[in-house]
């Protein structure tokens, strides 16, 4: 029996119009109350999540900035965050002339110069196609002491970039830890290149059909897209 099932949020929970089923809220409620968690994991910032959460409660972790700030729902308190160094930004900065988004915990914001870099938990490196964001991923990786993966979001390309072993497998261990639940306890499923870490380790993974290929492969479940109700079809299955 699982304890803890972990969904990625865009391309595996949402549709085309950022909106989640209420057949898939129903069953993500059922789930809960038979005393699993469910948590969220997102490259978003903390407060674009919580806003989902407002009117109906389904949420009770959410790992938010690609792993960098976890939060506990149900005593609206953050249990882990690791901004970015503030060498690290200005040598991200310096390293690519591409529009770059800073992610703090209420807001995400354009990076026009280096006079306001505290407290950033996430870069986002905007790019024009998936080969630039592959080239600009690998030129980043000669910066020390990042995380650094291509996210691809509603056809639109990123590279994005938080501190040296902060992705979301670390933060969802950082909820494992304080629950008291291993990883073996834990059911997953996401689409892209920065949940392959995450997927790879855990007891259950599963994977929606608009999934890259590299998280197909190592899904052990394989669903629908987030257009049809896949994260929804991933629980009826692992709790059937």
């Amino acid at each position: 029996m699982y304890k803890m099932v972990v969904s990625d949020f865009d391309g595996t929970l949402i549709d085309e119009y950022e909106a989640i089923s209420l057949s898939t809220m129903l069953e993500i409620d059922k789930v809960r109350k038979d005393k699993v968690l469910f948590v969220i994991v997102t490259e978003r910032c903390l407060s674009d999540i919580l806003y989902y959460n407002r009117d109906f409660s389904f949420i009770d972790y959410i790992v938010a900035c690609g792993g960098a700030v976890v939060y506990d729902v149900k005593r609206e308190n953050v249990i882990f965050k690791k901004s970015i160094s503030k060498s690290t930004i200005t040598k991200v900065f310096k390293s690519v002339k591409n529009e770059i988004f800073g992610l703090r915990k209420d807001r995400k914001f354009i990076l026009h110069d280096l006079e306001d870099i505290q407290d950033i938990y996430k870069l986002e490196v905007v790019c024009k196609n998936l080969e630039e964001a592959v080239s600009i991923k690998e030129k980043l990786l000669e910066i020390k002491n990042i995380t650094c993966y291509v996210e691809i979001t509603n056809d639109a390309f990123y590279v994005g970039v938080t501190s040296l072993d902060i992705n979301k497998l670390s933060g969802v261990m950082k909820i494992c830890t304080k629950k008291k639940i291993n990883l073996e306890e834990v059911a997953a499923i996401g689409d892209g290149e920065g949940d392959i870490e995450l997927l790879d380790k855990v007891g259950c993974s599963g994977s929606v059909s608009n999934a890259i290929d590299k998280v197909k492969r190592i899904s052990k479940i394989k669903v629908a897209s987030n257009e049809d109700k896949g994260v929804e079809e991933f629980l009826k299955k692992i709790f059937e």
